[in-house]
């Protein structure tokens, strides 16, 4: 694709081998929703789609010295999309409509996607579903924080990939681990807007969904002004595992919470998450286990800079283990700062600090904070639970 601006419907590349997609201009989606064409109920479509291909790339850099350095991009044009949504939305009706994700490898080995510039996707920026050996590298992708469900980078069904030198802006999820993935790396990469660097979510709304990842390292991450840095997210009712977790070496800068572990999402802690609607607890819960945060540093801007909600009724959090880990509030307080405290719930903990900042300690009923929606409990913690390591 030469240089120039080049508007297109959704394209489709299948059963391709040793394949180089070279754009040098900008390929774009129409602006008019309506321009395109109609597909299957709960089918996912995508702006540019490759699957079931062999040693593939897709790059941005140009062959021509002529041209400028500039990377070539794909642009989804999303706002029109994103106004249906809000539209939706003000309506109170469902939002969960198509949309199209911008570009998407589906059941294809060895990927490579480099040089590339991705904005304003419709939804979903980039995904790798059902695909082995990919590698992900030198993209810059962009779209405003209230866009709704524009995750930069999903991993989904995937084996064997490495994300470098990655830096996304986005409405939701800088880089979402989905079910189904294992040996994933995330390296080098600068996060900015977004709901920072994601494990899930994984399950789902219906109880006894099954998922799992295993086997993911993210190092040497900068977050700035990202929701969350690391951040775990599963389904109550769901079941399955996430296992074998390495966050280390990760930067942050006014994040709101520096590390969230949370088996009851899309509820957060406090009254309505430990039996919502009165209901009783779920009998399943994913597994989290052998979690490991290492050298994780910066500043947080809300009140207390994370929590690990766990259900010690189901399956609690095994052998999660912060270590070297120092964040601070980003506006000091002396009179608040002592109770910015880490939340751990329904799960064995260690009262040693050392290497932690701000300490984990259990913390008593504060109404101020209860105010907050958030729930503080001064019994002790649930002798159910395995253990948490704090080094």
């Amino acid at each position: 694709i030469p240089d120039g601006d080049f508007f297109t419907l959704p394209i489709r590349v299948g059963s391709a081998v040793n394949m180089t997609v070279r754009i040098e201009g900008s390929l774009q989606a129409f602006h008019d929703p309506t321009r395109w064409p109609s597909y299957p109920f709960g089918s996912t479509p995508a702006f540019l789609l490759i699957e079931e291909s062999a040693n593939v790339r897709v790059t941005g850099s140009s062959l021509r010295p002529d041209v400028s350095s500039e990377p070539g991009s794909v642009i989804g044009n999303g706002p029109a999309w994103w106004q249906l949504v809000f539209d939706a939305w003000n309506r109170g009706a469902d939002a969960n409509f198509f949309r199209p994700v911008l570009v998407v490898f589906r059941r294809c080995e060895g990927v490579i996607v480099d040089n590339l510039r991705l904005q304003d996707s419709p939804m979903f920026n980039l995904v790798i579903d059902e695909s082995r050996h990919a590698l992900v590298e030198d993209v810059t992708i962009r779209a405003p924080d209230s866009s709704p469900n524009t995750d930069g980078i999903q991993t989904l069904r995937a084996y064997n990939v490495t994300i470098r030198r990655a830096d996304i802006s986005t409405g939701d999820d800088n880089v979402a681990i989905k079910s189904g993935s294992e040996k994933i790396l995330v390296e080098d990469c600068v996060f900015g807007r977004g709901h920072g660097v994601t494990i899930g979510s994984i399950g789902g709304r219906r109880e006894g969904t099954r998922g799992f990842v295993n086997d993911v390292t993210f190092q040497r991450i900068k977050c700035h002004r990202t929701e969350v840095g690391a951040r775990i997210k599963t389904w109550p009712g769901s079941v399955g595992s996430v296992s074998n977790i390495t966050y280390r070496d990760i930067t942050l800068d006014h994040v709101d919470r520096a590390v969230v572990i949370n088996q009851f999402y899309p509820d957060h802690p406090g009254p309505h998450v430990w039996k919502p609607d009165g209901r009783p607890p779920k009998k399943e819960s994913v597994r989290i286990s052998d979690v490991l945060v290492e050298r994780l540093t910066g500043t947080f801007t809300n009140f207390f800079p994370g929590f690990l909600a766990c259900d010690s009724e189901a399956r609690p959090c095994v052998n999660v283990t912060l270590r070297d880990v120092s964040v601070h509030p980003s506006v000091r307080n002396p009179v608040t700062d002592e109770l910015r405290r880490w939340q751990w719930r329904h799960v064995d903990y260690s009262d040693e600090t050392e290497n932690v900042e701000p300490p984990l300690k259990w913390l008593p009923v504060n109404e101020t904070l209860q105010r907050m929606d958030v729930v503080y409990d001064d019994a002790a913690p649930s002798q159910s639970a395995e253990t948490i390591i704090v080094q």
